[in-house]
């Protein structure tokens, strides 16, 4: 099999965000397809890891964004953006922010594909204090991965004010979430 450089890949066209990109993996695959492909993570050792992975550095860009926006690209940039198993981890109102950053930065028509989880509960069982109670009692000091999700009348209801529309949103059946949540897969579009 014929090794993929920069010299020999042959893109279809367009620009496209991978939304919390880590080391650069899926970027790096991206850029067969797209002309200008742009990765984006809050975490600098991972933008670091994704320079020195960066096989196209012509045709693939890595940013270090610790803000809780993307004012660092224009309105109306991107042909495509994707995320996967990132939102989860962010709390809700900023993995919202961001899904408003996602159409306002996809140009008109483009095509966004998210991932977030979904509460199977409609209400909290325990206060967030007594949450928080349990969590330091249990894990001490030690840093935790948290678990965020949105209900879907607040997830359409963003995506509905942006001036998008949903085209497809459905169960994510491929990781194991336990009882509390389901895994949902959003695509959508910016309606020009």
């Amino acid at each position: 099999m014929k090794e993929l450089t920069s010299q020999n890949v042959r893109p279809n066209g367009g620009r496209v965000l991978d939304f919390g990109c880590g080391v650069g993996r899926l970027s790096q695959a991206l850029t067969t397809h797209f002309e200008e492909v742009h990765g984006v993570d809050v975490s600098a050792p991972m933008v670091k890891k994704a320079n020195e992975f960066n096989r196209y550095p012509d045709l693939c860009t890595y940013h270090l964004n610790p803000r809780p926006d993307l004012q660092l690209f224009p309105s109306n940039h991107f042909d495509f953006i994707y995320s996967n198993i990132v939102l989860q981890h962010i709390e809700p109102e900023n993995s919202l922010e961001y899904i408003r950053e996602f159409f306002r930065i996809i140009k008109p028509d483009g095509t966004v594909v998210f991932q977030v989880l979904k509460p199977t509960l409609s209400r909290r069982l325990f206060p967030q204090f007594a949450v928080d109670v349990y969590r330091k009692f249990k894990h001490g000091d030690r840093p935790l991965i948290g678990m965020f999700g949105i209900p879907e009348s607040r997830l359409k209801a963003t995506i509905g004010a942006a001036g998008a529309r949903i085209l497809n949103l459905g169960i994510d059946h491929s990781p194991d979430l336990g009882w509390r949540w389901k895994s949902v897969k959003v695509v959508a579009t910016k309606d020009s």
